[in-house]
This record gives structure tokens, sequence and C-alpha cells, in this order.
């Protein structure tokens, strides 16, 4: 349906500014509408910014204090043929949500200036394991909630990303 739709558009555009065919239309509506696509998911969801001054964190519309992040948690991306596994860094608060890709499943790592400026905000957060009533010690909270880590676990994977599955596989134990 899509390429038919294009095409359709830019058929009407080569009829439209006198283009002898359609083929150089197409490719002109293709980029158009990609690069309109492209500034309306910009202005949809707007990158996570910090700002290190107020101690504030935005994602999206939405503007939380750092020290209001609570929770960390590493999702494991099971690799498909020959890439290798991918991770997420998700961390938050009850009104905010950020996810970050520590390592896709193509092997590259995070940008170390992002790294560093993560693990600036999440320093400056109040990150930890949550605790079950059952586990108030917290010796079991790998088991009872899988994929959390704390503020130096988090901190660890994203300055390292050279050891993010030697660091995951001590998190499982």
């Amino acid at each position: 349906m899509l390429p038919y739709v294009i095409f359709q558009l830019g058929s009407a555009v080569a009829r439209a500014s006198g283009f002898p065919s359609g083929l150089i239309a197409v490719p002109l509506v293709v980029v158009v509408l990609a690069a309109l696509a492209t500034v309306i998911l910009k202005w949809l969801v707007p990158q996570p910014w910090a700002n290190f001054d107020t101690s504030e964190f935005r994602t999206g519309r939405r503007v939380v204090p750092m020290s209001e992040l609570d929770w960390a948690k590493v999702e494991y991306l099971p690799a498909r043929s020959n890439r290798t596994n991918g991770m997420l860094l998700r961390f938050g608060s009850p009104r905010l949500r950020a996810v970050f890709s520590l390592r896709s499943a193509r092997g590259q790592t995070i940008d170390e200036d992002l790294a560093r400026h993560l693990a600036e905000v999440i320093e400056r957060s109040s990150i930890e394991v949550p605790k079950s009533s059952y586990d108030p010690t917290g010796k079991f909270a790998r088991y009872n909630f899988p994929g959390s880590v704390g503020k130096a676990d988090a901190i660890t994977l994203l300055l390292n990303p050279e050891e993010i599955d030697r660091m995951f596989l001590v998190l499982l134990r």
C-alpha cells in the first residue's frame, strides 16, 4: 500500500512540476516524506536532557529532579545469528522513564561522552536495588527483581562497555 501511495504522489508531483517522468519525482517524494517524518518524530520525542546546574533530567516533556530517579534495570537482548548480544539500560522514577542502548546487536557500544554524562546523572540519583518485605536484607533481590541494578553497578556498566558480558553474568549469579 505504501509503495503505491508514494508512486502516486511522485507521479502527481511529476505532472505538476513538468518533470519528464515519475522516476525522478518518486525518489524526491521519498526523501521529502522521510525528512518530514524525522522532523515530526523529533518534535514528538525530544532527546533526553540533563541540566547539571539545577540537577534536573528530562525525557520527552517531563522534567524531574535527578534525586527522584530511583530504579535502574538492565535488559539483555539475545543475539540472532552472527550478531552480538545487545544490552539496554533503563532507569527512571514513577513519573519518567529513560532507555539507553549500552550495546547494539551490531556490537556498537555507547559513546564515551554520553556514558560519562549518564554516569553523572546516575551518581546524582537515588537509584538502589528494590527490596521486598519478605527479604529485608536484599540477599535475594536479584531473584525477586531480575535485571535490577544499583547505582554502582549501573555506573560500572556505563563506564566499562568492554566488560558488559562479564558484568552481566556477575549480576545474574
